[in-house]
C-alpha cells in the first residue's frame, strides 16, 4: 500500500495501493509485515489542528486483525477532520477496533452506519475524548454480539447527549463496560481528592439511559467508573432490570452523578458477588435516602471507602440496616470504609450501623468526618 501526501493536496493522507497491484490493498496492525506504523507516521505528520483528512480516492482497502498498536488507533488523534470515501474501506475482518477513533478531531461519524462489525470482539475506547461526536443513531444496526470488551469506549464524549442508536446491542458477551459512558479523568491527583472541577476534562452530556433499558448484562464482571461524571441523568430507571449477578467491581459506578436524586432503580440488583465499591455514589450531591439498597446483599464486599462521601443531602440511610441481617446479608467481610460517610452534612442518626459487624475493617478514618448534623456516635458504642 502506497500512503502520501500529495502536492496539490498537502493536509491529505491518500490511501492507495502499489503502482501496478490492481486497485486493492489490505491495512493491519498485526504481524511483523504490518504497514501500521508507516501509516500513523503519515497521518501524525498532518496539521495538528484539526484541518488535515484521509481519503481512500481510487482504492478498495480491507481491514483485517486489528486496527490499534499499543493504545494507538488507525484514526485516532486530533490530526483527522475528515475521511473521504469511507465506503472504501471495508471492515467486515476486524477483530480489534479498540482506541480506533481515540481522541479524533471528527464531528460526522454517519458513516459507521455501514460499518460490519460483526467480528470486533474489542471495542475498548475506540469513541474516547471525541468531544465532536453528538450523534450515535447511525450504530443503531451493529452486529456486537462477538464483542467482550466496551471498557471505555464512549469515556470523554462530552457533546453526547442521546445514546439513541444503542437499544437493540445484544452486549451478552461483554465482559468488561468500565467507564464506558465516563467522563476523562484529566488529573488524577484532584480526581483523588474528589475535586470534579479540577479532576475531569469535562461533564459528560448524556440526559437519559432509557436506550439501555433491554440490554442484557449477566456476562459483565467490571462496572467501574461507568457512568461516572454523567451529571445531567436524573432517572436512571432504564437500568432497573440489569442483570448484575456476575460483576465484581463497581468502583465510582455513579460518582459525581450529581443529578441523581434516587436509588429505587437498584432494588433488584443482584451484588452478591461485587467486592469493591468504593466511591459507587461519591459525589451524588442530591441523593437524600438509601431507599433501594436494603435488600442487597453484600456479604463479598470488601471496601466500601468514600462509598457516599460529599452525598451532602443524604438523611435516610434506614435500609443499610439490613445489610447485616442473619442468613440474608453480612458486612463481615468490610475490610475498609475510610471516608465512606464523609461529608454527609445532613446525615443526623447512625442506628441503622448499630448491628454491623465491622470485626475485619482495618482502616476506618474519616469514616463520619465533617457530618456536622451527627448528633451521637451512641449506636456504634457497643
Amino acid at each position: 500500500m502506497v500512503h502520501y501526501l500529495p502536492d496539490n493536496f498537502p493536509d491529505t493522507v491518500l490511501f492507495r495501493p502499489k503502482s501496478g497491484s490492481g486497485n486493492a490493498c489490505a491495512i493491519s496492525a498485526d504481524g511483523l509485515s504490518s504497514n501500521f506504523n508507516s501509516i500513523r507516521k503519515a497521518i501524525s505528520n498532518l496539521n495538528n489542528d484539526g484541518t488535515g483528512s484521509v481519503d481512500f480516492y481510487g482504492a478498495e482497502v480491507y481491514a483485517y486483525g486489528s486496527l490499534s498498536k499499543k493504545g494507538v488507533g488507525l484514526f485516532s488523534g486530533k490530526n483527522i477532520s475528515s475521511i473521504g470515501n469511507i465506503d472504501k474501506f471495508d471492515v467486515s475482518n476486524v477483530t480489534d477496533m479498540s482506541y480506533l477513533f481515540k481522541d479524533s478531531s471528527l464531528t460526522d461519524f454517519s458513516f459507521l452506519s455501514g460499518w460490519d462489525v460483526s467480528k470486533v470482539t474489542n471495542m475498548e475506547g475506540m469513541f474516547e475524548g471525541c468531544t465532536g461526536l453528538e450523534d450515535i443513531s447511525g450504530l443503531a444496526n451493529w452486529k456486537v454480539d462477538n464483542v467482550t470488551n466496551m471498557e471505555g469506549m464512549f469515556e470523554g464524549c462530552t457533546s453526547l447527549k442521546s445514546l439513541k442508536g444503542l437499544e437493540d446491542w445484544d452486549v451478552s458477551n461483554v465482559r468488561s463496560m468500565s467507564g464506558m459512558f465516563a467522563s476523562v479523568i484529566k488529573d488524577q491527583d484532584q480526581h483523588d481528592a474528589l475535586n470534579p472541577v479540577v479532576g475531569y476534562a469535562g461533564e459528560m452530556a448524556i440526559a437519559s439511559v432509557k436506550s439501555l433499558s433491554k440490554w442484557k448484562t449477566g456476562n459483565v464482571k467490571n462496572m467501574n467508573r461507568m457512568f461516572e461524571g454523567c451529571t445531567k441523568i436524573t432517572d436512571f430507571d432504564g437500568l432497573k432490570s440489569w442483570n448484575t449477578e456476575n460483576v465484581s467491581a463497581m468502583i465510582g459506578m455513579f460518582e459525581y452523578c450529581k443529578s441523581m436524586s434516587s436509588l429505587g432503580f437498584l432494588s433488584g440488583w443482584d451484588v452478591r458477588n461485587v467486592t469493591d465499591m468504593r466511591a459507587m455514589f461519591a459525589l451524588c450531591s442530591n441523593i437524600g435516602s438509601t431507599e433501594g439498597l436494603g435488600e442487597w446483599n453484600v456479604s463479598n464486599v470488601k471496601k466500601m471507602d468514600d462509598m457516599f462521601v460529599y452525598c451532602s443531602k443524604l438523611k435516610n440511610i434506614e435500609d443499610l440496616a439490613n445489610w447485616n441481617t442473619k442468613d440474608k446479608s453480612s458486612t463481615s467481610a468490610l475490610t475498609s470504609t475510610f471516608r465512606m460517610f464523609s461529608n454527609c452534612s445532613f446525615l443526623t442518626k447512625l442506628d441503622p450501623l448499630k448491628d454491623w459487624d465491622v470485626s475485619s475493617v482495618e482502616k476506618m478514618s474519616d469514616m463520619f468526618s465533617n457530618c456536622g448534623s451527627l448528633t451521637s456516635l451512641q449506636p456504634l458504642s457497643s
